[in-house]
């Protein structure tokens, strides 16, 4: 008897990001399909669009999240065309469970490791439920990610540590999905986990691997004594308080740490009370610049995310942010408008009051890259402001950022994964940008999308074709 085949699916993201790491959440979830199943996993970032009418699975599950939804939604449409059921999971279906249920024979709201089993069960009864509500995971008893399903076309391994976020900033949904604990893995699990590493380099890629208080801070002492042993170079993801304490920041070095992924948003106090970004209020925006020498004196690169677009900006505060990202020398940045996603405080605000051009903005095609006008700037400035930006990390000033950043740290991996960052990211939003040229801001009903040009007009509907 042939056995069954479970095919999972990563999306194409609408934006090309995140190419360089591979799926760990399929291969963790793979981990906890039965063994009676052969399972294979198709990473169209890297591997091409799948071609539901060409391609053989007996089930099928994707990972969501929204940027990836329409697309998502177009690979379980069509698999279900063939009579083949479709398991939809993942960040997206958690917080829009009533539209993710209608393009899927089920969806996962929540943790899938503990309902894998049940999945495999019920479609061998021929009997899935609509809808799986997991428990919440006990994340030490996580399996290993089964890391033979991934294919040759990452640069960096990935690994997760810990699951969740100490804080509940208003743009971010993580504590909606895993709740307001922090969950640390017991480290020999982790121990485990990198032991079936493949790459010299990883992406732990934790929410924050630092967390906040004394409890996270002597568990990170010993997460890091623990990288250090298997001399594995890591980026991770972490607030502004990793800069507070000296030894700290050595410790991480020593351990194989090339970069962090800070999250400073803005310079506007304002701002940052409004969307309970309460760390970076404790240090303060005038620290920001010394947050950055700090961890540079460490040899470590800084990858800072910025967020534009806001109801407290103005065209003199956001060019005080892009001077203060050009002279900080920081080393990489994601300057990105506000997208209030969902399953956000800031997108159930917005939605609420009638400010969204779109509220199921995912569904258009292509992506908008705005999604509502901000209280004291007009569509154009927003336009130019967003192409300024993007110009700073043209190939020629990617090249100049990374000497300044070689020079700064003393750290080649860093720099170089620095460069590879502000250069890819600016060609894969230059061709996003060349793609909606043409379209259209929308106004009263219609559906949003941006014009590089010109500012308000209609489109017509949106929605799967």
């Amino acid at each position: 008897m042939d056995r069954k085949k479970f095919l999972l699916i990563s999306p194409m993201n609408v934006l090309g990001e995140g190419s360089s790491f591979p799926p760990l959440g399929l291969a963790t979830i793979a981990r906890h399909i039965p063994d009676d199943y052969d399972v294979k996993l198709v990473d169209e970032r890297t591997e091409g669009l799948v071609d539901p009418g060409r391609t053989s699975a007996d089930i099928v599950g994707i990972s969501v999240n929204t940027l990836t939804a329409r697309r998502a939604y177009e690979i379980s449409m069509g698999f279900m065309e063939k009579g083949i059921p479709t398991v939809l999971g993942g960040i997206h279906p958690t917080v829009v469970p009533e539209e993710a249920v209608n393009h899927a024979t089920s969806i996962v709201v929540g943790n899938g490791e503990l309902i894998m089993e049940e999945i495999a069960h019920d479609f061998d009864k021929g009997k899935m439920k609509k809808v799986y509500e997991p428990d919440v995971f006990d994340i030490s008893r996580s399996l290993a990610p089964k890391r033979s399903l991934f294919n040759n076309g990452y640069r960096t391994g990935s690994i997760q540590t810990s699951r969740g976020c100490p804080f509940s900033c208003k743009f971010c949904s993580v504590h909606k999905v895993h709740g307001k604990k922090y969950r640390l893995k017991p480290l020999d699990v982790i121990e485990r986990d990198l032991q079936s590493l493949d790459k010299s380099v990883a992406l732990i890629v934790d929410d924050n691997v630092f967390g906040v208080g004394k409890r996270s801070e002597e568990r990170f002492k010993s997460l890091l004594e623990l990288l250090k042993i298997y001399k594995i170079k890591w980026i991770g993801q972490t607030s502004i308080n990793i800069a507070n304490d000296e030894e700290i920041l050595k410790k991480c070095r020593e351990s194989g740490a090339i970069a962090f992924y800070i999250g400073f948003e803005s310079l506007n106090e304002d701002f940052l009370k409004s969307s309970g970004k309460t760390i970076n209020l404790k240090q303060t925006v005038s620290s920001y610049k010394e947050v950055i020498d700090r961890i540079h004196d460490n040899g470590i690169c800084v990858l800072g995310s910025f967020i534009y677009g806001t109801d407290f900006d103005t065209r003199n505060s956001l060019k005080i942010l892009r001077d203060f990202i050009v002279e900080s020398n920081i080393d990489t940045t994601y300057a990105k408008p506000l997208t209030p996603f969902p399953g956000t405080d800031i997108y159930n605000d917005l939605k609420l009051k009638g400010r969204l051009f779109n509220p199921s903005y995912w569904m258009e095609d292509p992506y908008p890259v705005f999604t509502f006008k901000p209280d004291r700037l007009n569509m154009d400035e927003l336009i130019q402001v967003s192409l300024d930006f993007m110009e700073t990390y043209t190939l020629s000033k990617s090249v100049i950022g990374f000497g300044k950043s070689l020079i700064k740290t003393g750290n080649f991996w860093g720099a170089a994964m620095s460069f590879l960052s502000n250069y890819g990211d600016y060609k894969k939003y230059k061709a996003h940008y060349e793609r909606i040229k043409g379209s259209q801001v929308m106004q009263a009903a219609g559906t949003c999308y941006v014009d590089l040009r010109k500012s308000c007009s209609f489109t017509s509907p949106h929605g799967l074709k």
